[in-house]
């Protein structure tokens, strides 16, 4: 329905059919139609948000990066280590 590729008509039938609402058919398919518009208008703000993060995002390849895992106990005996690592490295 958010796409606005169902026929309404056809739909309205179905559920009326299940329903057992034979004689409500036009308002359900108006019910419909109206839920249709109101699911474009959240899907189109949904994308536009996601256009903005995505906009506002940078997204960077690293190759040649190491992971390393130092409990806290010996974070301490290896700070001199990792500051030279820093000077040099572009991000840590």
């Amino acid at each position: 329905m958010s796409l606005g590729i169902v026929n309404y008509s056809a739909l309205a039938r179905l559920l009326a059919e299940e329903l057992d609402l034979d004689s409500s058919i036009p308002a359900i398919k108006m019910a419909l139609i109206r839920l249709g518009e109101e699911l474009k208008k959240e899907k189109s703000l949904l994308e536009g948000r996601v256009r903005e993060v995505i906009g506002n995002s940078i997204i960077e390849l690293q190759s040649d990066v190491s992971v390393i895992t130092v409990s806290k106990e010996r974070i301490t005996g290896v700070i001199k280590d990792i500051s030279e690592i820093m000077s040099e490295s572009r991000f840590l």
